[in-house]
């Protein structure tokens, strides 16, 4: 959008026609340099557009902004940041950072916690380039002095552009992986295929897994792009071409050959895919949306009207330890495995999940488990 958009009328054109999953959860506001905004998101499967001529977008801070702007009208950055500053929210769902932009210049003014002052300016010019990077916002004071750090896979817009095919010196590896992903297909997936700790995730989300691989179509070819090995560990990234998707995936073995660690890095549906043929448009979840925070998977938001909204005893910022299948023991989950800790939250319609979590700000001696039944929620429209 930002790559091809120029006036607010053509990002809401934009989004008209291509699906955006953050819409489930949140809404974006998009402003041009004539001034003009307009809030973007999406109910009942339909575009909502709030078009305007002025400032807004502060929610519960509209009335601290009405009257500060009635105090100190000109447009100014100093001005600006004693708006943001007196508006910040405490307590759960604190401010964690301000930011301003010049749409003329490009200049980009961000004051990062709530607890200091200090400003941090970039250039939208400048950073662009410096190629694609990203910064911690925590430390990104300290960042900016250090080379650019690069975008990590799971950050990249196409992470499948980044690797070529490289030769293939162990054929029977290639065999054992596509053979893996038959038997994920045909409901056979063995257990010898994995590590013990390994095969306890791989469980529980075989028939998930299962009825995911049928949507993809039959395998066309895998090829090897990536090989390393680092601490006894051998790596390996493959491009799968289904018929309707091609997958990026990443699989790590031990000396005995059984699969470690692994799963998709990145997936793009090929154009000739039609609607319809795309993953159903209702799923059977609890309604949270999940992020990494360090090595933690935590609740990035609340799907309105699910589960998890209706029951309220999980939060933004929690951090989710486990995952269980009803009384079947909990499955340990970390940052590397978001796909894995997805899946096993969904499943059937009016099942149970139990999920272990730390309370946001919290401590590990904290942990408590949690239930709920799933219930059908709506896909971000296409």
């Amino acid at each position: 959008m930002l790559e091809t958009c120029a006036t607010i009328a053509d990002a809401i054109a934009f989004y008209e026609g291509h699906r955006e999953p953050g819409f489930s959860s949140a809404k974006i506001l998009v402003a041009d340099r004539t001034g003009a905004s307009v809030i973007i998101g999406a109910k009942d499967g339909k575009q909502q557009v709030e078009k305007e001529n002025q400032c807004r977008g502060f929610g519960y801070g509209g009335i601290t902004l009405k009257t500060l702007l009635a105090m100190y009208p000109e447009a100014t950055v100093t001005n600006g940041f004693g708006i943001l500053r007196n508006c910040r929210q405490k307590g759960q769902f604190a401010t964690k950072y301000s930011n301003i932009y010049d749409l003329k210049s490009g200049d980009i003014y961000l004051y990062p916690l709530p607890e200091r002052d200090d400003e941090v300016k970039l250039n939208l010019a400048a950073e662009l380039k410096n190629g694609a990077h990203y910064f911690d916002m925590p430390q990104i004071q300290e960042q900016l002095a250090q080379a650019p750090r690069p975008l990590l896979n799971n950050m990249k817009r196409f992470p499948l552009d980044e690797f070529k095919p490289i030769p293939d010196k162990e054929p029977g590896v290639t065999a054992h992986v596509r053979a893996m992903i038959q038997d994920i297909f045909n409901g056979t997936a063995r257990p010898d295929d994995y590590s013990a700790e390994m095969w306890k995730q791989v469980l529980p989300v075989l028939k998930g897994m299962q009825a995911e691989a049928k949507r993809l179509g039959d395998l066309v070819s895998l090829t090897l792009l990536d090989r390393s090995e680092a601490d006894g560990q051998r790596s390996y990234r493959y491009r799968l071409e289904f018929q309707k998707v091609t997958v990026l995936e990443h699989l790590v073995f031990d000396g005995q050959n059984k699969c470690t660690s692994g799963g998709p890095e990145a997936l793009e549906w090929k154009s000739s895919t039609n609607a319809a043929e795309l993953p159903n448009d209702t799923i059977a979840g609890i309604g949270v949306v999940l992020g990494i925070d360090g090595e933690n998977i935590i609740v990035r938001g609340i799907v309105p009207d699910s589960p998890a909204a209706a029951q309220k005893d999980i939060h933004i910022g929690d951090r989710i330890m486990a995952v269980a299948q009803d009384k079947e023991p909990a499955v340990q989950v970390q940052s590397g495995q978001l796909a894995q800790a997805v899946a096993l939250i969904r499943g059937p319609k009016g099942t149970t999940v139990r999920l272990t979590i730390v309370p946001v700000g919290e401590d590990d001696s904290r942990v408590r488990a949690v239930s709920f039944v799933r219930g059908e929620l709506k896909a971000p429209p296409r």
